[in-house]
C-alpha cells in the first residue's frame, strides 16, 4: 500500500510519516521519513521511531503529530491566526 500511495502522489518514502504502535507496525516505520508512535507503543517500536510522542494511544497522537508536522514546515502560525481572528 505504501508503494501505490508513494507512486500515486509522487512521494519518496523519505517525504511520508507513519504512525504505529505495535509489532505489525515495524516494517513501515522503518521505510518512511518520519516514524511515530504513542507513549504506550511496544518497546520494539519505540526504538525504532524517530519521535515518541508523549500521550498514549487514542489520547490525541495524531493531533500532536500533525502539529509537530505543521510547526517544522512553520504553517503553525497561519492556521492560528484563523482561530484567533
Amino acid at each position: 500500500m505504501l508503494d501505490r500511495l508513494c507512486a500515486k502522489y509522487g512521494l519518496a518514502y523519505d517525504q511520508v510519516a507513519h504512525l504505529g504502535d505495535d509489532l505489525p507496525d515495524l516494517p513501515l516505520l522503518r521505510r518512511v521519513g518520519l516514524a511515530c508512535c504513542p507513549s504506550d507503543a511496544a518497546p520494539e517500536v519505540k526504538a525504532a521511531c524517530h519521535w515518541v510522542a508523549d500521550v498514549p494511544g487514542g489520547h490525541g497522537l495524531l493531533r500532536a503529530v500533525a502539529e509537530r508536522i505543521l510547526k517544522a514546515q512553520g504553517h503553525w502560525a497561519d492556521i492560528m491566526a484563523k482561530y484567533e481572528a
